[in-house]
C-alpha cells in the first residue's frame, strides 16, 4: 500500500505542468497555481504560457519566481506599486523583449 502511494506521488511530481494562460484582464497568482510564502511569490514550472499579468501580487512581496515556464512577455504595469520587490526570476522562458 505504501509503495503504491509513493509511486502515485512520484508520477504526479514527474508529470509536466498543464498550460495555463492569463485572460486579457489578468489572473490571480492562485489561478496560475503559484504559492505565496512570506515575502516570496513562487510560480516556477507552473506551465504559464503567453504574456503573464498577475493582478493580485501582495505589495509586500520581495521576490517573484516565474522561472521555467513558457512566458513570452510581461504585461505593462504588472509590477506597479511593488515597492518592496528586490528579486525577479524570469530565466528559462520564451521572453525576447520586455517593454520599458
Amino acid at each position: 500500500m505504501r509503495l503504491a502511494l509513493l509511486a502515485c506521488a512520484l508520477m504526479l511530481l514527474a508529470a509536466p505542468a498543464q498550460a495555463v494562460e492569463c485572460a486579457a484582464g489578468g489572473c490571480t497568482y492562485l489561478s496560475l497555481g503559484c504559492s505565496s510564502s512570506g515575502t516570496d511569490l513562487v510560480c516556477d514550472g507552473k506551465g504559464i504560457v503567453g504574456v503573464v499579468n498577475i493582478t493580485n501580487i501582495p505589495t509586500y512581496v520581495k521576490s517573484i519566481n516565474l522561472r521555467d515556464n513558457q512566458i513570452t512577455g510581461v504585461a505593462p504595469g504588472m509590477f506597479h506599486g511593488l515597492n518592496s520587490l528586490q528579486y525577479l526570476y524570469l530565466s528559462d522562458n520564451k521572453i525576447t523583449a520586455l517593454a520599458a
